[in-house]
């Protein structure tokens, strides 16, 4: 409650609950941060997080899951939509991909893969190389999201909520991946097995 009148979310501007957090790693002091939030999109910090801009705020959704830079581009911003703790407003329509820092946005090519799924993290191993984990399945993309495979775990099902993501930060073409009930499983193909 942010307002006198006790409204939820107050008159804005609103970026709702943080998801996930994307710094960009070129330079020395973190100053290029990046917001996935519920229901505000997409919002940039240029100057070490002490002023924030939205974004993200014509797209055809605000609900945001998770947010990543590629490995290869850092200036290119990957937005996953569909907020799996979403207070009602959830709208997975696939991944949002830009290639000027945010400035700009289009919906990658692959999306219709992921659309009313919840993109719960998302990782970038390598140049051009996204791995999603919805509440719906693991997914990875070798093409900057043009495509999306289903990738299936030993044990697990196409449609495993997959609760978390992590690159290996001695080798970041292992990955992590926490499946719930089951348990931590590692790649280290970049996600492919």
């Amino acid at each position: 409650t942010i307002d006198a009148e006790q409204n939820y979310q107050g008159a804005g501007p609103d970026s709702g609950e943080v998801t996930e957090i994307a710094i960009d790693p070129r330079g020395t002091t973190d100053q290029n941060i990046f917001i996935s939030t519920n229901d505000g999109g997409i919002w940039k910090s240029t100057d070490g997080g002490t002023t924030w801009k939205a974004k993200s705020d014509y797209l055809a959704t605000l609900s945001m899951g998770a947010v990543a830079l590629d490995a290869g581009n850092p200036s290119i911003v990957y937005a996953g939509t569909g907020n799996n703790f979403s207070n009602g407003f959830f709208n997975g329509v696939g991944v949002y991909k830009s290639t000027d820092g945010g400035d700009s946005w289009t919906l990658t090519p692959g999306s219709p893969t992921l659309a009313g799924r919840a993109i719960i993290r998302m990782v970038s191993p390598v140049a051009n190389v996204l791995v999603v984990a919805t509440n719906s399945g693991l997914f990875r993309s070798s093409d900057g999201g043009n495509t999306f495979n289903n990738i299936v775990l030993p044990g697990a099902s196409s449609t495993s909520y997959i609760t978390d993501l992590k690159l290996d930060t001695t080798a970041a073409n292992n990955v992590l991946a926490a499946v719930y009930g089951l348990g931590i499983y590692r790649s280290v193909d970049g996600g492919a097995t």
